[in-house]
């Protein structure tokens, strides 16, 4: 999202407010109900979108003896554009805030304004173009009083203390029937507010709240429970309220925290200033957190040493977007616009700095890293020259979902498949204070007994003990000759299912049937691969929606597919198996190399891979089209009977003919 000038803006205003005009000529419904509106003409823009929505909202209200001031109140839910205005008799009120969870907005009617009787209410985007967006508005009210009036009914102080009762930073949180509720309060030094959230680095807020049953709740990211109270708020009442958080997630030794991290002032999108960022990271409960504006060094406040700031950047290029921490003090950056191999040319060398590849199924700037057009998904092969020499791949993206975040597990998996050494990263990538969470996804880091610092950071990397907790955390270890899975979960959210990954392909699923406990909810033995051969295993924990408005989950950012079924994950770090017992590893390509020079002929490649899994076949499917012996080989394999290698045989040569085939 980009800030528009105030020439383009005004432009819309008036464009908007003329459809507003020509609407209210036509005649208007009554606003009760709800309301399901598609800025585009089209097809749904999600498969749980109402097939009848309109392409804006016209409906009348009454508003008796009041000549104003008064409160528009509504309920909007799935708002992505920040373009949906809002106009009553004509006049604009403002517009629906970007944000497609399901809260409470209230707008200021001036004086003046109202009729008795037949008040039109439109809503309506303010462009003709833009992305689509399907929405719900309901719960349509107009209520006497100033907006101010309105959000200081009542005052609550909060204070939020742990199992010692010292005081915690955490995020409050409001609701009204299950609604983000607006509070009354601007934000503070240590304070980040918006609709719905107070943000507490102390530990303690104080706010004012419309009159009305709502509820508050207290919570602290992933490795904490909640408290909630539900309460009546009268005119001039005053409550306070003491909220206990337990921690109830502890894995010894790993410490969590989030790669991507932006604001306002540095980024220039979002709303999350400097400020609020460090309210935010303390409250979400994070031990360290990076820095990664758009090719700026910067680092976060660290409140005191609330958590361990470290300095990074969101490298910005046109051949993606790579995070960097912790970047050298009295560095200069290298030029965004160097070529490729003079871009990693430039960089510190060795283990210092750990280098992240940037949402790779997104498109930024008209790139899209794993496009198919130049990228390989079988062997996780670049075809345009830019083979990253990094040392991280984000597998989660809490802020940027993919449709298919499995698909992602695969892709990190493929990538070691071919030799290089990447580990999996959870991030928020948030830019806001709320419509995207701080360590919603999150990266833990194995540190052991040593102090948490910017290098212990980067050498967990190095090592490739890095975990991913999008809602649940998971590991898998070998003891002996077993291999043994553990998952991890708040009492807020259960794990369901576990998937066994090999080499990228999945091998095995086991469903979870553990406790609503927090802390560790499974643990049990995996049935080693049926391989022969070396292999990198993985395990992902998967979880439903958990529901829960403290940690609402967000739709895929560019979504492949209007199908979307909310799920948590964990993911674990990768562990080399050795299939074969010879005590060394080698991964899938080295195995292909190592099979194409002992068999020469095409029939005992052919029988030769009937021995090995799909990820040795796809390497040895890129070899073999290398050496121009790819459809003798599948000749060879036709006449040896059908077997699952051949077919990944196929599938590489029926993919890449579609690359070279000519765009019409």
């Amino acid at each position: 999202m980009t800030r528009r000038t105030s020439f383009e803006t005004a432009s819309l205003w008036l464009a908007a407010a003329a459809l507003a005009t020509a609407g209210a000529a036509r005649g208007a419904d009554t606003c009760q109900g709800t309301h399901s509106l598609r800025a585009l003409a089209g097809p749904p823009e999600w498969s749980d979108s109402s097939p009848e929505a309109s392409p804006s909202l016209l409906c009348r209200l009454d508003a008796g003896p009041s000549q104003g001031p008064a409160v528009l109140r509504l309920r909007q839910n799935d708002v992505k554009r920040p373009d949906w205005g809002v106009f009553l008799n004509g006049s604009s009120l403002g517009a629906l805030p970007a944000d497609e969870h399901l809260q409470v907005q209230a707008f200021e009617v001036p004086a003046g304004l109202l009729r008795p009787s037949g008040n039109e209410l439109r809503i309506a985007p303010l462009r003709q173009g833009g992305g689509p967006d399907d929405i719900r508005v309901d719960d349509v009210e107009l209520l006497p009083g100033p907006l101010a009036q309105w959000l200081d009914a009542g005052r609550i102080r909060v204070r939020v203390v742990d199992e010692r009762g010292q005081a915690l930073p955490a995020r409050i949180t409001l609701t009204h029937h299950d609604a983000l509720l607006p509070v009354g309060t601007p934000a503070g030094a240590d304070l980040a507010v918006r609709t719905g959230v107070v943000y507490t680095a102390s530990g303690t807020a104080e706010f004012t709240a419309p009159a009305g049953d709502l509820v508050v709740w207290a919570s602290r990211g992933f490795e904490y429970g909640y408290a909630r109270r539900a309460l009546r708020v009268e005119r001039g009442s005053r409550h306070d309220l003491e909220l206990r958080l337990e921690r109830e997630v502890r894995i010894p030794g790993w410490a969590a925290g989030d790669t991507h991290l932006h604001t306002l002032e540095f980024s220039g999108h979002g709303d999350a200033t400097a400020a609020e960022r460090s309210v935010t990271v303390a409250g979400e409960g994070l031990a360290w957190a990076v820095s990664t504006e758009h090719n700026r060094l910067e680092t976060i406040h660290d409140r005191g040493g609330a958590f361990v700031s470290i300095r990074g950047v969101e490298f910005t290029t046109r051949h993606g977007h790579f995070n960097l921490f912790p970047w050298p003090a009295g560095l200069a950056l290298p030029s965004p616009s160097l070529p490729w191999e003079e871009l990693w040319r430039a960089l510190p060398g060795g283990n210092a700095v750990v280098a992240v590849w940037n949402h790779p199924r997104d498109t930024h700037g008209g790139y899209r890293p794993f496009d198919p057009s130049h990228y390989d998904e079988l062997t996780a092969r670049s075809l345009d020259g830019r083979v990253f020499p990094g040392d991280a791949l984000e597998a989660v993206n809490s802020g940027a979902m993919y449709s298919e975040p499995l698909r992602l597990v695969a892709d990190w998996m493929r990538h070691l498949n071919r030799g290089a050494r990447l580990n999996a990263v959870g991030s928020s990538d948030s830019h806001t204070v709320t419509t995207t969470l701080v360590g919603q996804a999150r990266t833990y880091v194995h540190v052991g007994d040593e102090a948490l610092t910017p290098q212990s950071v980067a050498a967990a990397f190095s090592r490739g003990e890095t975990a991913v907790s999008y809602g649940l955390a998971a590991f898998l270890e070998r003891r002996g000759d077993r291999l043994v899975a553990r998952v991890y979960g708040p009492s807020w959210n259960r794990a369901r299912r576990l998937v066994v990954f090999s080499n990228g392909e999945t091998i095995a699923e086991i469903a979870i049937d553990g406790p609503a406990a927090g802390g560790l909810q499974w643990e049990g033995e995996i049935e080693p691969p049926r391989l022969r051969h070396d292999a990198w295993l993985a395990v992902a924990a998967l979880g439903d929606d958990p529901a829960v408005p403290f940690w609402p989950l967000n739709r895929p950012y560019q979504p492949v597919t209007p199908q979307w079924t909310p799920a948590t994950l964990g993911i674990s770090p990768a562990l080399a198996w050795d299939g074969d017992g010879d005590g060394r590893f080698e991964t899938a390509k080295e195995l292909a190399e190592g099979l194409l020079r002992g068999a020469a002929e095409p029939a005992a490649v052919a029988e030769a891979l009937r021995s090995f899994d799909a990820a040795v076949a796809a390497q040895a499917a890129a070899l073999l089209a290398e050496q121009g012996r790819l459809e003798a080989v599948l000749s060879a394999s036709d006449a040896l009977g059908p077997h699952p290698t051949a077919q990944v045989l196929r599938t590489f040569r029926d993919q890449a003919a579609k690359r070279q085939r000519p765009a019409r």
